[in-house]
């Protein structure tokens, strides 16, 4: 007699904790299956953090070559960034593109990005 009564007992006990009343949210909570993206301010970029992980093996030594000749160009960009034109839709006419050389650019166009001033390598 006691199996079946506890058989029974775990059978209710399961049904009651399988259901659920109804899937109301409550004040300030999301309904069921709906989601949020919020939205995230973009602040302008002033410093930038480049870490680089060498391959030191034989195999990699001619693309450590092309790292060698790329890494001055890319801070130089970082640091004194081209100037362009932008067409209507914000996007660079590349045909414009000039080294700006520290200096100023010339009439209709503008640095592609603001200058960083403070880069770690």
């Amino acid at each position: 007699m006691r199996t079946p009564c506890g058989l029974l007992l775990s059978l209710a006990l399961a049904t009651a904790c399988s259901t659920s009343g109804p899937d109301t949210p409550g004040p300030g909570e999301p309904a069921p299956g709906s989601f949020f993206i919020d939205q995230v301010g973009l602040a302008p970029v002033d410093k930038v953090d480049l870490v680089f992980m060498v391959d030191n093996s034989s195999s990699m030594a001619d693309k450590q070559k092309v790292l060698a000749r790329t890494v001055p160009d890319l801070l130089t960009r970082l640091v004194d960034p081209d100037c362009v034109e932008l067409d209507a839709d914000g996007k660079v006419i590349e045909a414009t593109r000039q080294r700006a050389n520290g200096g100023a650019c010339s009439a209709g166009l503008r640095r592609e990005f603001r200058p960083l001033r403070d880069v770690h390598v």
